[in-house]
């Protein structure tokens, strides 16, 4: 039987991590009204019968997508121009990693907890949480840039699922165009740094400085 190659590994524990944090966080927001699904639409319901089958697959793939996006600048980018890929805070062993997925998970229950509405206080306290991830586990500019970028990926995203009906968020929430809040791309750049660190540490190499 040939072994499975570490870079697939990688990206398996990439798919289950996103999986299972991305499903964790959306699940706080369902039981605290920030966002919704359809019922009786889909073949399968879970937790409670209030979440889609779909919804652990979309979380991961979006996690390979923000490893992907990392990788890709690290490895083409960064390395080429300084042949070093820049040293993280938030790569440097397992410990900050698990401490990097608590703190996300935190952020992402209070976007549903805290029940403020979206384009005022709550928007401050996204942005602070989000660029205090940034700072205490990256302090990169590249970071930052792809922390933007995945941000309006993501939003772009929701948007296109909220608009077709895939899910809604809380009418207090859904501030910007109608359908999603204006807080969500600091919850994705908050997602970026943490994933995007889980891929540098698990793939680390002597290139890693």
């Amino acid at each position: 039987m040939m072994p499975i190659s570490r870079p697939v590994i990688g990206v398996i524990l990439v798919f289950v991590t996103g999986a299972l944090f991305g499903t964790l966080g959306d699940w706080c927001h369902v039981i605290s009204g920030t966002t919704g699904y359809p019922l009786d639409i889909y073949p399968w319901y879970f937790a409670g019968g209030k979440m889609p089958f779909w919804v652990p697959l979309l979380f991961g793939s979006a996690g390979i997508a923000i490893g992907m996006l990392h990788f890709t600048f690290d490895h083409v980018i960064a390395w080429r121009k300084w042949k070093k890929i820049p040293a993280r805070p938030g790569a440097k062993n397992l410990g900050m990693i698990v401490i990097q997925a608590i703190v996300f998970c935190t952020i992402y229950a209070l976007s549903g907890f805290v029940t403020l509405p979206a384009g005022g206080l709550k928007d401050v306290m996204m942005g602070a949480l989000a660029l205090a991830t940034w700072i205490a586990f990256d302090r990169t500019l590249q970071g930052f840039a792809l922390g933007v970028m995945a941000a309006i990926g993501g939003v772009a995203v929701e948007i296109y699922l909220t608009s077709m009906g895939g899910f809604y968020y809380n009418a207090s929430q859904a501030n910007f165009l109608g359908v999603v809040p204006t807080w969500l791309g600091w919850l994705y750049m908050a997602a970026s740094v943490t994933g995007g660190n889980f891929n540098r540490w698990y793939f680390a190499s002597k290139r890693v400085v």
